[in-house]
């Protein structure tokens, strides 16, 4: 039981070293292409987190500003009633 020869040869042959090889190393188009892609990816991750932390800030002060109004104004009212 086990492999053929050549199918063990070839997965022998195949796998040379346990190590993968780093990006930088290896000229292979497609995986300069895909590590384009992932940085690609991972910017505009970061850009949409940011947009969103923007966006919710803003939407917390006017929020803040809209409930701290009426508070105001009947604190106003409520002083000049005393």
């Amino acid at each position: 039981m086990g492999l053929p020869r050549d199918a063990r040869d070839f997965w022998a042959a195949k796998r040379q070293s346990f190590l993968v090889p780093s990006p930088h190393e290896n000229n292979n188009d497609a995986l300069q292409r895909q590590l384009t892609f992932q940085e690609e990816k991972v910017s505009r991750a970061k850009r949409c987190t940011d947009e969103g932390v923007r966006e919710g800030a803003k939407a917390a002060g006017i929020a803040c500003v809209a409930s701290a109004i009426p508070t105001v104004s009947l604190t106003a009212v409520i002083m000049a009633r005393s």
